[in-house]
C-alpha cells in the first residue's frame, strides 16, 4: 500500500478548508519544499490540508510523470 504524508492545520475558529499539494511532478521541486516547510504554521480559522509529495517515485527520478507508468501528470 502507498501511504501519503498528509499534514492537517486547524485553526479554532470555523472557516475556509483549503488543499495544497505538491511534489506532482517530481522535476519541480520548488513547491514540495515550500509545503514541507509551511507544514507546522498556527492557522487561526478554517483549515489546511497538505500533502507534499503526492509523486515520490518521480520525486526520487526526478521525472515529470511516473517513471515507467505515465509520462505526463498534467
Amino acid at each position: 500500500m502507498n501511504h501519503q504524508e498528509c499534514h492537517i492545520l486547524k485553526g479554532k475558529n470555523p472557516g475556509p478548508k483549503v488543499l495544497l499539494v505538491g511534489g506532482l511532478h517530481g522535476d519541480e521541486i520548488t513547491p514540495f519544499v515550500i509545503l514541507n516547510r509551511i507544514k507546522h504554521l498556527k492557522v487561526e480559522k478554517g483549515s489546511i490540508t497538505i500533502v507534499p509529495f503526492v509523486n515520490k517515485k518521480g520525486i526520487l527520478k526526478r521525472a515529470h510523470g511516473i517513471p515507467g507508468k505515465i509520462k505526463d501528470l498534467n
